[in-house]
């Protein structure tokens, strides 16, 4: 087992097939049944996050064991292709759209799970958490930063005005 990042909240470890990620303490519980529940909904909809296999807690740590997503940092490749001298960003636009996309199918999911009084987002979606996989599948990354919250007010004003304010702050941007 490879640690291949360490920081305040948790260390990643590569496992080989699998990633395992251990945390020091977790701010909001991706341990809530609910939230795995929803967490692979979303994901048997639209295949766009790792697959969790395992999650626990031993000794205090709490453990997850997920699918390790092979491919290239969307940050990489974008850095690539602005690079290239004559470019006309064809490349660069096929990444916005296809980022797009990836936010799209969040909107498309909270569409039926507000009628629920929820929203599920990525909190922290931006190119070093976004894996481009060999046959071109973007795969967002990260995934203790996918929130599962309650709206407060539900109203069709009050859902737009919370889905506005979720993914205002979370879009992709070139850093």
């Amino acid at each position: 087992m490879k640690l291949i990042k360490s920081g305040k909240d948790c260390e990643v470890y590569d496992n080989g097939n699998t990633i395992i990620k251990k945390y020091k303490f977790i701010r909001h519980s991706i341990l809530d049944p609910s939230w795995l529940l929803y967490y692979d909904d979303f994901n048997s909809k639209y295949n766009i996050l790792p697959e969790i296999y395992e999650m626990n807690i031993k000794d205090g740590i709490h453990t997850c064991v997920m699918e390790k997503i092979e491919g290239s940092l969307l940050q990489e490749l974008v850095l690539q292709a602005m690079s290239k001298q004559n470019q006309e960003y064809s490349e660069v636009m096929h990444y916005i759209k296809k980022c797009h996309d990836l936010i799209g199918n969040f909107l498309e999911y909270n569409i039926e799970l507000s009628k629920q009084g929820k929203i599920m987002f990525h909190e922290d979606l931006n190119l070093t958490n976004i894996i481009v996989t060999e046959s071109g599948d973007f795969k967002a990354i990260d995934i203790d930063s996918v929130r599962l919250n309650p709206i407060r007010k539900f109203s069709s004003i009050s859902l737009y005005g919370t889905l506005i304010t979720q993914f205002h702050n979370h879009c992709i941007h070139l850093e």
